[in-house]
């Protein structure tokens, strides 16, 4: 399917990490997502109810990243897709990514650390 929506560069702050400091300080995450559905219908009825209402989406995300903590990315980005897919039955295919802008690593050239996620219903 080559229809997609894309959210981008959405930043919200969560208490995610598996250090201790991470979960108790919380940070800023980074998410870009593009899920793909048929917008074939949409595209002639102009009409909310025949495409996946991108806020409502986005809403999904929000809460899981100012949810419990998580702490593994891995898991964090599994935990979305799994919502995503169980909320918003159209949608058949989606990529995911989320990047922890300051990761706790020493080093100068770590600009962040992400875990991309690509999954298909089928």
């Amino acid at each position: 399917m080559d229809d997609s929506i894309k959210l981008s560069n959405i930043k919200l702050y969560g208490y995610h990490g598996v250090n201790d400091f991470e979960r108790e300080n919380g940070q800023y995450f980074l998410i870009n997502l593009e899920f793909f559905t048929d917008l074939k219908k949409a595209g002639l009825s102009d009409s909310l109810k025949d495409t996946v209402d991108y806020s409502k989406v986005y809403e999904s995300i929000k809460n899981i990243v100012e949810g419990p903590s998580i702490r593994l990315l891995e898991k964090l980005a599994a935990v979305m897709v799994d919502k995503i897919f169980e909320t918003f039955p159209q949608v058949s295919e989606l990529n995911l990514e989320i990047e922890k802008p300051r990761p706790p690593i020493e080093g100068s050239c770590i600009d962040g650390v992400s875990v991309r996620i690509n999954r298909s219903k089928a």
